[in-house]
């Protein structure tokens, strides 16, 4: 039988600061498509909140 540690616990961090441009870019890009900043986290593989943080940038 396998043991666990407990909950996993998440680090927060910058995540639009860690992102590469490319992908910034990438992000802004289907926004500014129409496509929903939840449907966007799920296709890149980042949180809700680093979609968020990357769109400050275009205000």
């Amino acid at each position: 039988m396998r043991k666990t540690s407990g909950p996993k616990t998440h680090v927060a961090i910058d995540a639009a600061a860690s992102l590469p441009q490319g992908k910034l870019n990438a992000i802004r890009a289907a926004v500014k498509a129409g496509v929903k900043p939840n449907v966007i986290a799920r296709q890149f593989g980042v949180s809700l909140a680093a979609i968020k943080k990357a769109l400050e940038g275009m205000k």
